[in-house]
């Protein structure tokens, strides 16, 4: 395997690059050239210059028999997100190894809530019911780790595109549309009509709520504890690594990521199921019990509002972000 470090910024340095690597390794190449292969690890949204030109003229030299495979992982820490279990094999098997630092592009992830095949005339009216059972969530932006819901690990999209379900997660010939939606670091959320909410994304800490917790390129429902009775959600909202959601009855529930108090279940614990961490005590469902009425979910803290309008805040504290740690 030869393996090639560096910013080949220039498409020329690229080439030279690449017909050296051909010269020095001919022979080994074409006698594995009926399986041989290729992988580029590209830390940037997209390929540089010197890296695309290099991987062009090693294929056009191999011709049909090599094949390139491109890993896309944007850096955002000094760690360097993990890769996947099928990106390690694709390493494993390749001939030649290309790390190219890449070029970043905005790192957004943008939903929205989106009617399907709304006629622009002006004249056309639609009742409330019907135009939200035509509603679908859509997406657009980095998708490195499925939290566009595509399908696939795409790196970007550039259009709204309708983000995937997989299976039979919720069936729209029955009324159920999208009716809200959040954007994480790494993770999406759509909250259905009639109450679930489905995730894609990294899961790496539990916060699409999959018990494998691994990352997930189509929609899926939340995993809930089998001694949960699993409430209707009317709103969620996704964090740097976790979720936050509020149910019918007013409780608030969490999961993913806890290392720095964030989900407010009084330890550091990850989870990949809904903990309901509000109210304090008592039932919110009786009479003159307080309620939530709003969450936000920040990179590594949180945020409640109550019916009585008080705002409570929980999570890291290295900048004042809670506040008072409690009602503020």
């Amino acid at each position: 395997k030869v393996y090639m470090i560096g910013n080949e910024g220039c498409p020329l340095q690229g080439a030279a690059a690449a017909l050296k690597l051909w010269g020095d390794n001919r022979d080994a190449l074409v006698a594995q050239s009926s399986s041989a292969s290729g992988v580029c690890i590209c830390f940037g949204s997209c390929l540089s210059d010197g890296a695309d030109t290099f991987m062009a003229t090693v294929a056009t030299a191999l011709g049909h028999r090599f094949e390139w495979r491109t890993i896309h992982l944007p850096v955002e820490d000094a760690t360097g997100p993990p890769l996947l279990d099928d990106e390690l094999g694709l390493l494993d098997l390749a001939n030649i190894i290309v790390v190219d630092p890449g070029m970043t592009l905005p790192s957004l992830s943008t939903l929205s809530i989106a009617p399907i095949d709304v006629e622009e005339d002006s004249e056309t009216s639609r009742d409330d019911g019907e135009e939200r059972a035509n509603q679908v969530a859509m997406s657009f932006g980095a998708g490195s780790y499925g939290q566009l819901a595509l399908g696939e690990r795409n790196t970007t999209c550039h259009t709204f595109s309708r983000m995937m379900v997989a299976g039979e997660a919720h069936d729209e010939s029955q009324g159920i549309c999208s009716v809200d939606v959040s954007a994480g670091e790494s993770h999406s959320a759509v909250l259905l009509s009639n109450g679930d909410v489905l995730t894609s994304g990294m899961g790496n800490f539990g916060q699409t709520g999959r018990v494998e917790r691994k990352s997930s390129f189509t929609l899926g429902p939340i995993a809930w504890d089998i001694f949960t009775t699993q409430p209707k959600i009317v709103s969620v909202e996704c964090g740097s690594k976790h979720t936050l959601m509020i149910d019918e009855g007013g409780r608030v529930w969490s999961l993913g990521c806890g290392k720095y108090g964030q989900l407010g279940h009084g330890d550091t614990y990850d989870l990949d199921e809904p903990q309901c961490i509000w109210p304090l005590d008592g039932d919110p469902s009786k009479d003159g019990a307080c309620r939530a009425i709003q969450v936000a979910a920040g990179g590594q803290h949180s945020l409640m509002r109550d019916s009585s309008g008080k705002a409570w805040s929980w999570g890291e504290n290295s900048n004042g972000q809670p506040g008072t740690w409690q009602c503020a």
